[in-house]
């Protein structure tokens, strides 16, 4: 365990600025405990970017987990996938919805488990879990009607902050090892701070392609991702559509995000912009199943 009488430069300080000296020193040292990326997220969006996807392989590997099997059956057999004769198969979902899209459930679900195991902060990850993948649904939304590739906006936006749910993990245990509480607020503020460099870390850890890489880095300041500015510029739009959907439905909002210089980097046009807000309620049904 971690006192104050352990850390004496961190001695004076408030409870806030102690548990962020821990912190700093964590990712100072390359000692945060940055969740291992399931080999079965992995391999799905291995085989799915690759010329040898088809049904019968993606099939098998998903197979090869029964709950993961289960739980992409459960989000593709919702009404908001569903054909007009119910989804009763593997392979029929990969049929109907294409192997792109099930691989992306395939590797949210898996994510998704091995994030949001936090005691006492279930509901505060599963809200940042599904402002994550309302920006993956946006960023597939966006992309597609600028005429850009869908697949990888999609990981790209759910990524984006993969930070916040490792830092509240680091937080929850730094906290619990030194007995130094924070308030909610403190909490918050410290895990803004921390989630894009740590975001860094999990990109590094996990091998995620550069444009991932660089969209977790600059998608709040698109300019800077060079290379990958209009991934980037994508993304930070989505995540303004993310929080519009799900925290702020207002006509202020709204009018915000027309004013967006994302829109001018993207190519959208202000009928794009009415098309995605009437796409908002089939984003938030896609939401829900997970």
């Amino acid at each position: 365990m971690t006192t104050r009488s352990e850390a004496p430069d961190l001695a004076g300080a408030s409870n806030q600025e102690f548990i962020s000296g821990l912190l700093r020193t964590q990712l100072d040292s390359g000692e945060l405990d940055v969740p291992v990326l399931p080999e079965i997220a992995a391999r799905v969006v291995a085989l799915a970017s690759s010329d040898k996807a088809d049904t019968a392989r993606l099939t098998k590997l998903i197979y090869a987990d029964q709950a993961l099997a289960s739980n992409v059956m459960r989000v593709a057999q919702t009404a908001v996938y569903q054909p007009t004769r119910p989804i009763t198969a593997l392979p029929q979902a990969i049929t109907w919805l294409g192997i792109s899209a099930v691989a992306d459930i395939a590797f949210t679900v898996a994510v998704q488990g091995k994030l949001l195991n936090v005691p006492g902060h279930k509901a505060q990850l599963l809200a940042m879990w599904r402002e994550a993948v309302a920006a993956g649904l946006w960023a597939r939304e966006i992309a597609g009607m600028s005429g850009r590739p869908t697949d990888a906006a999609y990981l790209q936006g759910l990524l984006h902050e993969i930070g916040k749910p490792v830092v509240v993990h680091a937080v929850v245990e730094i906290v619990r090892r030194s007995g130094v509480p924070l308030t909610p607020d403190e909490f918050a503020a410290v895990v803004a701070r921390f989630q894009t460099e740590a975001g860094e870390h999990v990109a590094a850890a996990w091998k995620l392609p550069p444009a991932i890489a660089a969209v977790v880095q600059h998608w709040q300041n698109f300019r800077a991702a060079r290379e990958h500015v209009t991934d980037a510029a994508i993304v930070g739009l989505a995540h303004r559509f993310a929080h519009y959907a799900l925290n702020d439905d207002s006509d202020l909002a709204r009018e915000s995000i027309g004013t967006d210089e994302r829109l001018g980097e993207i190519g959208l046009e202000p009928v794009d912009l009415v098309n995605l807000f009437n796409r908002t309620e089939r984003v938030l049904a896609q939401v829900r199943t997970y």
